[in-house]
């Protein structure tokens, strides 16, 4: 079988490549981006493409301009990723295997080949789609949309390049809808991510929402004023329980003295930094019953009603936790999920029991997953997090 491997393809697997074809223009793009602005882990994966073509010498097909007037008549533009998948049909390969929505839209449907991806099927669901390009890609995508590549409650985010505007919708199982945010005088979302997650955290008929992301990118923010949100502005429920495993990148601090209360508030401190009241506004809350903080340990044989539930942290639990969490859910209430696999004390790979569960949920309409991506805290994070990335 031959594979033919666009430049994001190449860079997810290139652990074998004696039956897979490229185009001379992915080992132009792979050049680019060892060299560019890209981030670090864009930039590592692009060097370790090229020497493994360097190693394993896969069949590369010289792009050929004259090829252009077969894109022109497709009513394309000449872009690197047309040239790209028209040189996947010269190949005459078996499958195309891209990891870009957009350019596999286009060569199945424009161009008829069979697309497949390189990546682990088990990989985490996002939560939404990102489609990127000219006014003319986006209006080519909506006339030759499949809606059975979507899911209930997936949001799609479109990236207009010439103009560089976003805008975001939401799939409600049959067509495409307007986000429905919250009032911006009480919070507002800095990208396109955060405004998909408030969307789902302000849907009365999602009870389960995950917000994951990596450091600084808002989770526990959100999550924490939506509750809020839901709570003082809406009454759709009176209190927030927050919920944390007492896991550490350190080491054990020992033996600590007092009541619970004592032995766990500093494991909640990430709950205070989400409200603008800090410490005070967290007492305040949970002197009017507005706020209660729980343990798994101590979850067992509990109900909880007219509550949100938001799970911090939520990389660390277990599969039992998760699945003890979520029983507990009494009428009218709901669970948030922040958290990022890839900062797990247990796990830090796909298989977490977070990243599982997402995946299992995909598509139940009670359900819905935004992954953050953007560092919103400050610069400085950032810098930390890629200097030590693994």
């Amino acid at each position: 079988m031959k594979k033919f491997y666009d430049t994001c393809s190449i860079m997810e697997d290139n652990s074998d490549l004696s039956d897979v074809i490229i185009s001379s223009i992915t080992i132009q793009e792979l050049e680019n981006i060892k060299t560019g602005n890209k981030d670090k882990e864009t930039k590592s994966k692009a060097r370790a493409a090229v020497r493994a073509i360097k190693s394993q010498n896969p069949k590369v097909i010289i792009y050929n301009p004259l090829w252009e007037e077969e894109i022109s008549n497709r009513s394309l533009e000449i872009t690197n990723d047309n040239k790209i998948i028209i040189s996947a049909v010269k190949s005459g390969c078996d499958y195309f295997y891209t990891e870009d929505y957009l350019c596999g839209l286009i060569a199945r449907d424009i161009f008829n080949l069979n697309i497949a991806s390189a990546k682990e099927r088990s990989e985490i669901y996002k939560g939404y789609k990102l489609i990127e390009g000219s006014s003319n890609d986006i209006t080519n995508f909506y006339n030759n949309i499949n809606f059975d590549d979507w899911v209930i409650n997936e949001y799609l985010i479109i990236h207009n390049t010439e103009d560089d505007t976003w805008s975001e919708q939401r799939f409600d199982g049959s067509k495409f809808v307007n986000l429905r945010l919250p009032n911006s005088k009480y919070i507002k979302g800095k990208n396109s991510e955060q405004r998909c997650a408030l969307d789902a955290l302000n849907n009365e008929n999602i009870d389960i929402v995950a917000v994951l992301g990596g450091y600084g990118s808002g989770k526990t923010y959100l999550c924490m004023q939506m509750a809020k949100y839901n709570i003082d502005e809406k009454g759709r429920a009176s209190k927030i329980v927050g919920i944390r495993n007492p896991e550490s990148e350190s080491k054990e601090v020992g033996f600590l003295q007092g009541s619970f209360e004592d032995k766990t508030s500093l494991f909640f401190a990430p709950l205070e930094d989400s409200l603008h009241g800090g410490k005070y506004e967290l007492d305040d809350m949970k002197r009017y019953g507005k706020l209660s903080v729980e343990i798994p340990y101590y979850l067992k044989g509990r109900t909880f009603t007219d509550s949100i539930l938001v799970c911090d942290e939520a990389e660390d639990f277990s599969e039992s936790e998760i699945k003890l969490i979520g029983t507990r859910l009494g009428e009218n209430s709901k669970v948030y999920w922040c958290g990022d696999y890839k900062q797990s004390v247990m796990n830090k790979s796909t298989s977490n029991p977070l990243a599982k569960m997402c995946s299992k949920l995909k598509g139940n309409p009670k359900f819905a997953c935004v992954c953050l991506g953007e560092d919103v805290r400050s610069s400085v994070p950032k810098i930390y997090s890629e200097i030590f990335d693994d």
